[in-house]
């Protein structure tokens, strides 16, 4: 799986998984093995989904568009540690 390193326009820290073209399973797949918990609602459109989720006092968006496919984004600074640890998690795991 190929992970890719950023920071989005507003200074965020982003892992996206480029050739990962899926939404929920991964989704839930993160949400379930890092214990997050719901902190938005669902936005669906046609080229793009997001939520965003929280761990104690980081938050991060689970997103996916059809330019960038499946990212990871630390909402808040918090959350920039909460990213790292599923961008390795999304490195190791078999695809």
């Amino acid at each position: 799986m190929k992970i890719d390193i950023w920071r989005d326009a507003s200074e965020r820290l982003t892992y996206s998984v480029a050739d990962h073209n899926g939404y929920d399973d991964l989704k839930n797949e993160i949400v379930r093995k890092f214990h997050l918990r719901f902190h938005s609602d669902r936005v669906c459109g046609l080229d793009v989904v997001f939520q965003d989720f929280a761990y104690e006092d980081s938050i991060i968006g689970i997103e996916w568009d059809n330019w960038s496919g499946f990212m990871v984004v630390a909402v808040n600074a918090e959350a920039e540690e909460l990213v790292k640890k599923i961008g390795k998690y999304l490195e190791e795991r078999d695809p």
